[in-house]
């Protein structure tokens, strides 16, 4: 059975649109199957309507390129309702990666997500949907069933939430 990634992501795509907003985070970090990705992170938070967007981009990562990462939430902060984690490399034989998490009209994709509130600091732990493009066949690199599942720790340190 596939999984698909509800309208969650849409927010998160929009709030990566956003310039001039975001500040440089050395305090926020991201691990995939208990992996640090070290990268120069910077990081938008922001609260609109009934939702709270979270995002961290690092346009040069080591590992994944163009790399961007970012967390719906409810407007109290409390529930996770998408993830996405992106690189522009970082999949099979240097192709592009993605891993996502998502709820919807009280649906998900396959994982869970959590996450913490101190201060300014959200914490989102989980799992989610990865898959990678494997460059060299064209091919998704997926298991029989077109999933797989991996882990993710994100702290989104931020300086102020845009309202």
């Amino acid at each position: 059975m596939r999984n698909t990634i509800p309208g969650g992501v849409a927010v998160l795509a929009a709030l990566l649109a956003v310039a001039g907003c975001s500040s440089a985070s050395s305090n926020s970090k991201v691990s995939i199957d208990g992996q640090d990705v070290s990268g120069s992170y910077s990081v938008t938070c922001a609260k609109q309507g009934n939702a709270i967007a979270l995002t961290l981009a690092d346009e040069n990562n080591g590992k994944y390129g163009k790399f961007s990462v970012g967390a719906t939430l409810n407007a109290d902060g409390k529930t996770v309702s998408a993830v996405t984690l992106a690189g522009s490399k970082g999949g099979v034989n240097g192709g592009a990666y993605a891993l996502a998490y998502g709820q919807a009209g009280g649906m998900s994709s396959a994982g869970h997500a959590d996450v913490t509130v101190s201060g300014k600091k959200y914490t989102v732990k989980g799992e989610g949907t990865s898959a990678s493009m494997d460059m060299s066949n064209m091919g998704m690199n997926m298991s029989d069933d077109g999933t797989m599942t991996q882990s993710f720790d994100i702290v989104f340190a931020c300086d102020n939430v845009i309202q």
